[in-house]
């Protein structure tokens, strides 16, 4: 499989909100900012739209949030530390929250509905997931990802227990896709989270997997730091997954699994 997107909505969503001002009464809220980390210069980041913005289309995603917690944040820390370490300055790493933000795993690919498909989707989506049950999951070893247009890479964490319940899900939003006739998820999908990202895939050519497995052991990784090896590899961080949530232009949808 050659790639991943992680998907989010762009900051100017769809115009078509200064049209509609409605606001939906059971579950939502303003969907949080494309993530930029506080010491980089966001004008000097510039970030390929995985869609051209067009009048009436609402840029659209549906994930499973991730909470930070201490254990999972000095994990993705840990990681994304060892991983510029080891690339240099030939590629600068943008984590993907700070520590007042969550992460997120991709159910779906990024798609766009017109305002009118907004409700009768999401809808859709509440009867695919109605029977699936809350699920825990746990990641483990780090790996590169790349978008399908090659414009931008990942430095994600797979999962280990879990595998099995995320995929399940996703086939549950892919049956809802299929209905409204847009893309479904991967045939053979990579379950992860997303922990930083760069420009291009020049992470991909220069951290080949085999690497990148043995990172956080590696003493070049850690030549400035006093963590012994035990501490700097991979451990399990739990992560419970109780709701689905679909970010559709400005407007956020949850929808409780049982």
């Amino acid at each position: 499989m050659d790639a991943i997107v992680a998907a989010y909505g762009s900051n100017a969503s769809s115009s078509s909100d200064d049209e509609h001002s409605h606001r939906d009464s059971e579950s939502e809220d303003e969907a949080p900012r494309k993530r930029q980390r506080l010491d980089v210069d966001a004008s000097s980041v510039r970030w390929t739209r995985a869609f051209p913005h067009v009048e009436g289309n609402w840029p659209s995603h549906v994930k499973i949030n991730v909470p930070l917690t201490p254990e999972l944040q000095t994990h993705c820390q840990r990681v994304i530390t060892a991983t510029q370490r080891f690339v240099g300055d030939e590629v600068e790493l943008i984590p993907m929250a700070s520590e007042e933000e969550e992460l997120h795993m991709s159910l779906s690919r990024p798609f766009v509905l017109t305002y009118e498909q907004i409700e009768p989707f999401v809808e859709a989506l509440r009867a695919a997931l109605k029977w699936r049950r809350r699920f825990a999951l746990t990641v483990e070893e780090p790996t590169v990802l790349v978008n399908d247009e090659r414009t931008r890479s990942f430095l994600a964490l797979q999962l280990d227990a879990g595998k099995q319940e995320f995929v399940k899900t996703v086939r549950c939003v892919d049956q809802c896709m299929q209905d409204f006739q847009l893309p479904t998820y991967y045939e053979d999908p990579i379950p992860h989270v997303s922990i930083a990202s760069a420009l291009g895939d020049t992470l991909a050519d220069k951290l080949p997997q085999a690497q990148l497995s043995n990172l956080l052991v590696s003493p070049k990784a850690h030549a400035d730091s006093e963590e012994t090896e035990e501490q700097t590899g991979s451990v399990n961080c739990m992560i419970r997954v109780s709701s689905v949530h679909v970010v559709i232009g400005n407007k956020h949808f949850e929808i409780p699994l049982l």
